[in-house]
């Protein structure tokens, strides 16, 4: 999937500041391009990462409450996949470690 410039810059803005690179955020989007983002988000497994922009936008530029309300479950389901895979990455690291093995746990 492609975005139209105009909306991949929204999505650059966004991104950029869930990375903490930036604090700004688009002023407007409409939802057509809240519908754009998000499947492209999605289709870039990043829906978890723009969400932390996402949360932060405005009222009025903020994505319909629908597409909020779905974009907020996932982020949550994608937070507790993320817990329960830390937890078992410790949980190997100490079993290797006590074998006395080095590891590396990577993670993409």
């Amino acid at each position: 999937m492609t975005l139209q410039s105009t909306s991949f810059k929204k999505f650059l803005s966004i991104l950029r500041n869930a990375l903490n690179i930036t604090d700004e955020l688009p002023a407007e989007v409409s939802a057509e391009e809240w519908t754009e983002l998000y499947k492209f988000s999605q289709s870039h497994a990043l829906l978890g990462v723009v969400f932390e922009g996402v949360r932060k936008m405005k009222d009025n530029a903020a994505p319909p409450f629908q597409m909020l309300m779905q974009w907020i479950a996932t982020a949550e389901k994608i937070r507790g996949m993320n817990q329960k895979f830390n937890a078992k990455c410790k949980q190997l690291t100490e079993f290797f470690e006590k074998n006395g093995h080095k590891t590396a746990i990577l993670k993409g």
